[in-house]
């Protein structure tokens, strides 16, 4: 029987471990029954959060006594102490709208009171030649050269021209490497992939291989630059994948 034992209290400790660690699951409403896609389910004392889908479902892992926050924008934030009950039944959440109330103007009529109208339309210069003396400049319009109908264009015209285009596509590339850089820095950050890694116990290449799944089916994630909205989207993604 002794020789069993180290065998006997190493189960014990699994099943107490998983009867620790369970799931809260649920469906986030509003007052009308709505379901609340995209809301917020956090586990304050885990720091763990996560995205509820677009039915308003949601699964997080959580123990009895934990707390969980739900939020939504435009909603009033709601706190959950986790019960035994709660992790054996099906929860509804309803979340109820924050009416926020703006002050009240008045608005009074002044028969007197006109508005200043003394816009000058500006003259405008095509370029067209008037006679043979004129000088012809680059993207200057002229009559055919052969006499017949339609426009001769002398000369480049810079915003079309092949360096300009260049210098665009370089200023649009520079635009959007500056809108994907906070997050290019969140997923790389390595207390963000070990902790990630250790959650749902996956290696490093996978880490990538789920990131770059991320990225192709949710590309607006990558605009986004408040760490909480990235963790709970990366959780979101990560649990969708792996279960």
């Amino acid at each position: 029987m002794k020789q069993y034992l180290p065998l006997i209290v190493l189960i014990a400790l699994c099943a107490g471990q998983l009867k620790a660690q369970q799931y809260v699951e649920g469906i986030i409403v509003d007052q009308e029954e709505n379901p609340l896609g995209f809301a917020h389910a956090t586990n304050t004392d885990l720091n763990l959060g996560q995205v509820s889908n677009m039915n308003g479902k949601f699964n997080l892992l959580a123990r009895k006594g934990d707390t969980i926050t739900f939020s939504f924008v435009g909603f009033m934030k709601e706190t959950l102490v986790v019960e035994s009950v709660h992790l054996v039944n099906y929860l509804k959440v309803t979340l109820t709208e924050d009416s926020l109330l703006l002050p009240s103007i008045t608005i009074y009529s002044d028969p007197y009171f006109k508005v200043p109208f003394n816009y000058q339309a500006e003259s405008m210069d095509i370029g067209l030649a008037k006679s043979d003396k004129d000088p012809i400049k680059p993207g200057s319009l002229g009559p055919g050269e052969s006499g017949g109908v339609g426009l001769t264009l002398y000369g480049p015209i810079t915003a079309f021209s092949k360096d300009a285009k260049e210098q665009r596509k370089y200023g649009n590339a520079l635009e959007s490497s500056a809108e994907t850089h906070y997050f290019d820095r969140y997923i790389e950050n390595d207390t963000v992939k070990t902790q990630l890694c250790k959650i749902y116990d996956i290696d490093s290449s996978t880490y990538d291989r789920i990131i770059v799944s991320l990225n192709n089916q949710y590309p607006q994630i990558q605009t986004l630059n408040k760490p909480e909205e990235i963790w709970n989207w990366l959780l979101q993604h990560f649990h969708n994948v792996l279960n």
